[in-house]
Parts: structure tokens; C-alpha cells; sequence
């Protein structure tokens, strides 16, 4: 059994597979969907920029302003972005207009979502990268 075989029965990736599951069940499948593939680009995740089409990204890189995506998924979308990159940024604006369409149980949902997302991408690019190096 080679480490990625290993790694992949690991509790902890087990348990972080259990979480994704949760956070999926937490939110609106498309809301997070949405958010997730916008993490992914934010962090470069290739697994998941792969299942993307190129208009896909465009559309997500240029997100605001635009008629594509409903007002809950625009808000969900500039909280996401701001999370990613700096999350001690975070406005109290973001969370109130996040929180005007989840309430206050939904937004805690979302931002445990959002963790459980973010934390199983940078996970697998840190695998990824040290695997690779290791081969």
C-alpha cells in the first residue's frame, strides 16, 4: 500500500470526509457548490478547477455586479472571497447581509461549511505537494 492509499484511511481524513458530507447537508447544495468552486480558484485547487468550464471561472472571478447569481449567492460569494483571503478582514456589512437571507443559525452553518471546505482543499494541495515531492 503506497502513502496516498494509507493517507486515505487515515481517522482524520475519514473524519474530514464526515465533516464535507455535514457541511453539504448544512447549507443549500448550490450555495455551497457555488462557494466551493470559488475557494477552489482562490487557492488554486486543480481537482476542482478541472471539473470547471472555462466560462464557469469567468463567471465566478467576475461575480459582482452581475445578474448570474441570485443576491444570497453574490453576499455568500463576497463573504467567501473575503474568508479565503483574509479572513480577520471579515466586515460586520458581510456577515449582517449574509445573515439577512441564512439567520443566525444559517450563517454559523455556513461559515463551519466554508471552514470544512477550505480546510479539505488546502489539505489535499499540502498532500498533494508533499507526495509529489516525495516521488
Amino acid at each position: 500500500m503506497d502513502l496516498t492509499d494509507r493517507l486515505a484511511c487515515t481517522d482524520t481524513i475519514l473524519a474530514l470526509d464526515d465533516a464535507y458530507a455535514a457541511a453539504y447537508a448544512a447549507i443549500d447544495d448550490s450555495l455551497m457548490s457555488v462557494c466551493r468552486d470559488r475557494v477552489a480558484m482562490l487557492l488554486r485547487h486543480q481537482p476542482t478547477l478541472s471539473t470547471m468550464s472555462a466560462e464557469q471561472r469567468s463567471a465566478l472571478s467576475n461575480h459582482s455586479g452581475s445578474d448570474r447569481y441570485t443576491d444570497l449567492e453574490q453576499n455568500a460569494l463576497d463573504f467567501t472571497e473575503q474568508y479565503i483571503i483574509d479572513v480577520t478582514a471579515l466586515s460586520d456589512r458581510q456577515a449582517e447581509r449574509l445573515r439577512a437571507h441564512l439567520g443566525n443559525e444559517g450563517l454559523v452553518d455556513f461559515v463551519n461549511s466554508l471552514l470544512v471546505i477550505e480546510q479539505r482543499m488546502t489539505l489535499e494541495l499540502a498532500l498533494d505537494r508533499v507526495l509529489g515531492e516525495a516521488s
